[in-house]
């Protein structure tokens, strides 16, 4: 879908890095800053075993205790650090900036900096540690935010906390934490919300980062949240606040719940 409306070759060299993925696509490696036509191909290869553990010589891994069939499939190089050293290739980069569109130009602001929040976190965990279950990638089902309240006339202080080795969300400026305050169990009355993200602005040049109020690295954030009426209830939401894309995607999809519970009338 997002390659639809913006078919930039950049994109590709994070979502589909090998050549035979980018030959599937377009027939031919994308250039960086270069737009193409969408295609009636599609490269399904993606982020496949080859872009992390291949290089030159024999695969890499972080670890070689692996089964005994996978050691007697091909020859395994131990490299500690694997997982950081692969993943912020693609999780630390700067906006591209709009003109000139080739060749390729980025700005000074970060679209993404996971890499550099996790090493601000000061995790011993490798990003594999916690994202690498076997071959596949949990992603956002590892997500795990604790939210306590404590409650005045007409407003809520809301403490959330996490143990993740990065900022919360992480990633691209378009995701996000919703956190709704309802006078109802069920929540289909909200007298209060909070967005906890990254607010974005467009320059002449690229783009810059004019606030920031996601959940830090490794710890945790506080917000006042006006209500109109006191709550019961509560909801935590992973959103995608992307204006080009939200509305183009299921709902399940653009917004997703992450955890929910009741508000004590009374809260220490």
């Amino acid at each position: 879908m997002s390659w639809a409306q913006h078919p930039d070759g950049w994109c590709l060299q994070c979502h589909a890095p090998t050549v035979a993925a980018q030959e599937a696509l377009l027939g031919f490696t994308a250039i960086p800053g270069v737009r193409y036509e969408d295609r009636d191909t599609t490269a399904t290869a993606g982020v496949t075993c080859a872009v992390c553990h291949l290089r030159e010589g024999p695969s890499v891994a972080s670890t070689t205790s692996g089964s005994a069939a996978a050691a007697a499939a091909h020859p395994v190089t131990p490299e500690p650090g694997l997982g950081s050293a692969v993943c912020g290739d693609c999780h630390a980069f700067q906006f591209q900036q709009h003109t000139p569109r080739t060749p390729l130009a980025l700005g000074d602001a970060p679209a993404q900096d996971t890499l550099a929040e996790w090493r601000a976190s000061g995790s011993v965990q490798d990003c594999a540690d916690c994202h690498l279950d076997g071959h596949r990638f949990p992603g956002r089902e590892l997500l795990d935010v604790d939210v306590a309240f404590v409650l005045a006339p007409g407003r809520v202080d809301a403490t959330l906390s996490h143990s993740a080795g990065h900022a919360v969300p992480t990633g691209d400026p378009f995701r996000a934490l919703e956190l709704s305050l309802c006078a109802d169990l069920a929540c289909t009355q909200v007298v209060g919300a909070e967005i906890l993200g990254l607010q974005v602005g467009r320059t002449d040049t690229s783009f810059e980062i004019l606030a920031d109020t996601r959940l830090p690295p490794d710890g945790r954030a506080t917000c006042t949240i006006a209500v109109a009426a006191p709550p019961v209830a509560w909801q935590l939401h992973y959103r995608l606040v992307d204006p080009a894309h939200v509305d183009l995607l299921p709902a399940a999809d653009a917004r997703l719940l992450v955890a929910s519970g009741l508000i004590p009338s009374e809260t220490p």
